[in-house]
């Protein structure tokens, strides 16, 4: 570290980079995914995710798994629904 300068991993983009990483290892990271989800922003905003932690709480999955599961339709919108398939998706194809 510079002296007065900001360490590498408090660097914005590595946490980034980093939370994506944790989620390609492991897609039951529900923090990694929350920040990777986010960034950059795909129109998924804290009701959406809301909505679907507590999905995936009452069925006791991840929040990748969950966006997988049926009756996830019932909980969101597929306005809501197509940009977390898509990301997880693009995930997916990283494993």
């Amino acid at each position: 570290m510079l002296s007065g300068g900001q360490s590498f991993f408090d660097k914005a983009e590595i946490k980034d980079l980093c939370a994506y990483l944790r989620l390609i290892a492991n897609a039951d990271d529900d923090p990694a995914f929350i920040r990777a989800v986010t960034t950059p922003r795909r129109g998924i905003g804290n009701t959406t995710l809301e909505a679907l932690g507590s999905f995936a709480g009452q069925a006791k999955v991840s929040l990748f798994e969950a966006v997988y599961m049926g009756g996830i339709e019932a909980r969101l919108s597929a306005r809501q629904v197509e940009p977390l398939r898509m990301f997880c998706d693009f995930i997916q194809r990283l494993t």
